[in-house]
């Protein structure tokens, strides 16, 4: 073999190595982030969970309150018809 061949020889392996070596880096990089958003869509929805079932208490409770200020003012319609009715 001529040197110059050997030297394209050597050329082309290192060439090739350290393609081989960037697309590992790369590869493994996309790993580690795709693996970060899966950590970030967790806890995306575990926040979601709370937060719904923050706003669910809350419905709840002023369905509560509509509920007993309904009942107070039918009450309270129902007294002044029976006063009006009385007098």
């Amino acid at each position: 073999m001529s040197a110059s061949s050997i030297v394209a020889l050597g050329a082309s392996i290192v060439l090739t190595a350290g393609v081989i070596y960037l697309v590992q880096v790369k590869q493994e990089d996309d790993r580690r982030r795709m693996h970060e958003g899966v950590i970030r869509d967790k806890e995306r929805q575990q926040r979601k969970k709370v937060e719904s079932a923050y706003y669910l208490e809350q419905q709840a409770e002023l369905a509560k309150r509509f509920k007993k200020e309904n009942r107070d003012d039918q009450a309270l319609m129902k007294l002044l018809a029976d006063e009006k009715d009385g007098q």
